[in-house]
């Protein structure tokens, strides 16, 4: 097993695709993609233009919606470079697409952090102005990403080539993927911290207090919104983590076929990014009322045409009476 670094930006090329990938590439990602960028789009709509959603925390949902987006976009754009046979471009979508799921990760952890600082230090973090958290949270997710996604492609020694000897694999260092790994437990934690602070804060209080319960209830149904985000996040991209620990020791998933299962994994945790919205509409008041107002105006417009048709064929038929 010989290992070697390469010293240039990662590339990615698919020497001999199987039926698999080309399902995978050409027909999943770009289907992947646009329910990622309509359902991402819908999200962006219903949290801009509710004022009462302008928290904080809400804001980084926001922002989390934001990158999902831009990832099913390159989900389309990585599927057009597949068909035309840009492996080169293709590799490089991949990176890119690879950061911004990355920053998902980054944004979950600061959604808890925020979460754990406003129950933990509720009168010294609220003197703090949204706006100023807003800006700090995002910019963090951003440059984080962005700093990450350079040391990781282009340090010169984070990717690793394992020859096996029937085949070669090429994985990303494994101090990387320790960091990721490591990333994912402290979020898991972080979230899972906030989630037992907010139940006992809300069982503490009195059964007399109405509205203090209610309001209570609301924050613990909100925390529970992002477990299920973060739980979402951490199916999706568990496959790919054990894919690449697995390749360390020259017994990748797959073995001789590991190209598909590549294909495989990196396609689940890049397609966690067409979820987001559909726990939103399910757990969250707000956009369950947007879906509804949308389909009654739906209806409201079949019917207004099914009225307008019906009066001008009976004004029709006046008229043909009349001649007659």
């Amino acid at each position: 097993m010989n290992y070697s670094n390469n010293t240039e930006p990662f590339n990615f090329a698919i020497p001999m695709a199987t039926q698999l990938q080309d399902i995978i590439y050409l027909v999943l990602y770009p289907i992947s993609g646009v329910v990622a960028v309509l359902g991402n789009v819908f999200v962006c709509w219903v949290f801009i233009r509710n004022k009462l959603l302008h928290t904080p925390t809400n804001m980084m949902l926001l922002n989390l919606a934001v990158i999902d987006e831009v990832t099913g976009h390159l989900l389309i754009i990585m599927s057009v470079f597949y068909n035309t046979g840009d492996f080169v471009k293709f590799g490089k979508g991949f990176q890119v697409a690879v950061t911004f799921v990355f920053m998902s990760l980054l944004n979950l952890f600061v959604i808890g952090v925020d979460r754990l600082l406003t129950l933990t230090y509720p009168l010294k973090y609220m003197k703090i102005s949204d706006k100023t958290k807003c800006i700090v949270f995002i910019a963090s997710v951003w440059i984080s990403g962005m700093f990450a996604s350079y040391i990781v492609f282009y340090s010169g020694s984070s990717v690793v080539i394992i020859d096996c000897g029937v085949y070669v694999t090429t994985v990303s260092s494994m101090s990387v993927d320790i960091v990721i790994g490591v990333s994912i437990v402290f979020t898991i934690g972080i979230h899972a911290k906030v989630y037992f602070i907010a139940s006992n804060q809300a069982r503490r209080i009195s059964e007399s207090q109405v509205q203090g319960r209610k309001k209570h209830n609301i924050n613990v149904k909100a925390i529970k919104t992002t477990l299920f985000v973060l739980g979402a996040f951490v199916v999706c991209y568990i496959p790919s983590l054990v894919y690449r620990y697995s390749s360390y020791t020259c017994s990748p998933l797959g073995g001789k076929h590991t190209a598909d299962v590549f294909a495989v994994v990196f396609y689940i945790s890049m397609s966690g990014s067409t979820v987001n919205p559909i726990i939103y509409s399910l757990r969250k008041k707000e956009f369950k009322k947007q879906i509804l107002n949308i389909f009654n105006r739906c209806g409201l417009c079949r019917k207004h045409q099914a009225s307008a048709e019906m009066s001008m064929s009976m004004s029709v038929t006046r008229t043909a009476i009349r001649e007659d």
